[in-house]
């Protein structure tokens, strides 16, 4: 998670006074809600259509769609409170600066290795070859109940 490995406090640990009045005010503070987001999370051919639609008014431009949504719930960091709330508690952390850009930019999925345009249409046609896995097949409404359950 860290680009630096990092030693943790032992058990002796006692945290400063301040830092305890710093986590009350943090609490006692007012936060704002993210708005809802348009996306649709739902199963429907109708989401679909939907979804869909605001990808392609995005350009079909991933980053873009996520732009859009900028201050909603599927917004990086929106899970969180506001960073100079976090900075109160968490600020003089070693990392603190590379967890604020994950909490503004979002976290990027590093790969270990890079893969040809060749090899993931590969990858990708063998997925689909495959199927779903052996779990969801037969038992699609259960699938579906537990879908919309999340």
């Amino acid at each position: 998670f860290f680009p630096t490995r990092m030693i943790g406090p032992d058990d002796k640990f006692e945290p400063p006074k301040e830092w305890i009045r710093d986590i009350r005010e943090v609490v006692e503070s007012e936060c704002p809600t993210p708005s809802k987001s348009e996306f649709r999370f739902e199963t429907s051919e109708e989401a679909v259509q939907h979804n869909g639609a605001l990808f392609e008014r995005a350009g079909f431009d991933f980053e873009g769609l996520m732009e859009d949504q900028r201050g909603t719930t599927v917004w990086h960091g929106s899970e969180f409170r506001p960073v100079h709330h976090l900075e109160k508690v968490i600020g003089r952390h070693p990392n603190f600066e590379y967890l604020v850009d994950i909490f503004e930019n979002g976290m990027d999925y590093v790969f270990r290795d890079k893969i040809s345009e060749e090899e993931r249409a590969a990858e990708l046609r063998a997925q689909l070859e495959r199927g779903n896995h052996k779990s969801a097949k037969g038992e699609e409404e259960e699938l579906a109940r537990l879908l919309l359950k999340d």
